[in-house]
């Protein structure tokens, strides 16, 4: 079969995408939920609503001004005209913005009585800029750091095979994940924020709503930090600070917004896989993919693919400058191609409380490393490098689905 020739750089042309590390400080100890993408993104939505809002009943559905208002823009995404009859099934259009937020991992033993306090390890949303911070874990406990990717692997490692530890000096696996982390005062929350689209023109307010939030609190303790600095990052690796709590004045920028497209020449200059090669993805946080009303528990290549191709389509198609043009079923079909080499991807349980349905919600997903190989697999390359940046399955707008490719680099 010939290699379809619609999957190109070209196919993913159309979408702006603006990426920021966003740093927190911590002005007092505070307990923090171990993942805090639902705990930053509820916060960081309450505060642009209530910078924004201008009607006393604070009602979207029956606002006159909705249609011109930023709130229900990000966070309650109406399609385009023109695509609402085509997606009616569908509420809301896929949101305009991603948080990428610090993954803490603490194992501690059942015995353990006191409250969490171990390592601490903020894995940034750019691998290329990791920040940690690290304190002594109590006694009866074990801490896991993250914060350069080949800890995950580790990690992923002694899990599924508790009897042949990574590190032979480590001790024994205790029982489950804390649920919580302790920052001490002083400690820092470094989390990504990317924004899609012309989501970047309201960066003021967005930013200011940033401010708020750590003003205000985060978690149900409203635990306050202070936001120190605002660095945006560009595809090239660049790092260009664009706000600083000292000052607390946004500095002008009149640098065009990065193109999807950028970011994709850049990931994929990184690699270079011989033919036949294959190539590992490391999922960071879990992957939720549905099919047909079914939470999965394996994934294949052509369940990756697929979902990925939906995810970019749709973004263009709200986001950018129209869905691609691309051969669905011949992409779908190269896709089942591709072999599963491996797979060390492991289910992790993670729940949120969910305020709009007023319950606990639970979110597990599947976290580790998988390997595919084949002949079709470096035709998906900038889909892979484009998933990278956009993420992959549900709850991606609060950090779930993210992934990194590993291996094949120069």
């Amino acid at each position: 079969m010939a290699a379809f020739q619609q999957l190109s750089l070209g196919s993913f042309a159309g979408l702006p995408v603006t990426r920021y590390e966003i740093t927190l400080r911590a002005t007092a100890a505070a307990q923090l939920p171990a993942f805090p993408g639902s705990a930053l993104r509820g916060a960081f939505g309450h505060a642009l609503k209530r910078a924004v809002c201008v009607m006393p009943h604070g009602d979207c559905a029956r606002c006159l001004v909705a249609t011109r208002c930023i709130y229900p823009y990000v966070f309650e995404t109406p399609w385009p005209a023109a695509l609402a009859e085509r997606h009616r099934a569908q509420q809301n259009a896929p949101h305009p913005y991603l948080l990428d937020p610090p993954v803490y991992r603490v194992l501690r033993t059942a015995s353990a009585a006191a409250p969490v306090n171990a390592a601490l390890a903020t894995q940034a949303h750019h691998a290329a800029l990791p920040q940690h911070h690290s304190a002594p874990a109590q006694d009866g406990e074990r801490a896991e750091t993250l914060c350069h990717s080949d800890a995950v692997a580790t990690l992923a490692a002694a899990e599924m095979n508790p009897a042949e530890p990574s590190n032979a000096a480590a001790p024994p696996r205790p029982g489950k994940w804390a649920r919580e982390v302790t920052l001490a005062a002083d400690d820092t929350l470094v989390f990504g924020l990317t924004l899609l689209g012309r989501a970047h023109e309201h960066l003021p307010f967005l930013i200011y709503a940033v401010h708020e939030m750590a003003e205000q609190g985060l978690s149900v303790r409203r635990h306050r930090f202070e936001l120190t600095q605002v660095a945006r990052l560009a595809p090239d690796g660049a790092r260009a600070v664009i706000y600083t709590g000292a000052t607390q004045q946004l500095a002008s920028d009149s640098a065009p917004p990065a193109q999807l497209t950028d970011w994709i020449a850049a990931r994929l200059a990184e690699f270079a896989p011989a033919a036949g090669a294959s190539l590992r993805l490391r999922f960071t946080t879990p992957l939720r993919i549905v099919k047909r009303d079914d939470l999965q528990t394996r994934l294949s290549f052509e369940l990756l693919a697929r979902n990925l191709s939906r995810r970019v389509t749709l973004l263009l198609a709200a986001h950018g400058t129209g869905a691609p043009e691309l051969d669905y079923h011949g992409l779908l079909a190269r896709a089942a191609q591709v072999e599963t080499v491996s797979s060390r991807l492991r289910w992790w349980d993670w729940g949120r409380w969910s305020n709009r349905q007023q319950t606990r919600m639970k979110l597990g997903g599947l976290v580790g490393e998988v390997e595919f190989g084949g002949e079709a697999l470096a035709e998906f390359l900038p889909l892979l490098a484009a998933g990278e940046v956009l993420r992959v399955g549900s709850g991606t707008s609060f950090g779930l689905g993210r992934y990194e490719l590993v291996g094949g680099e120069r």
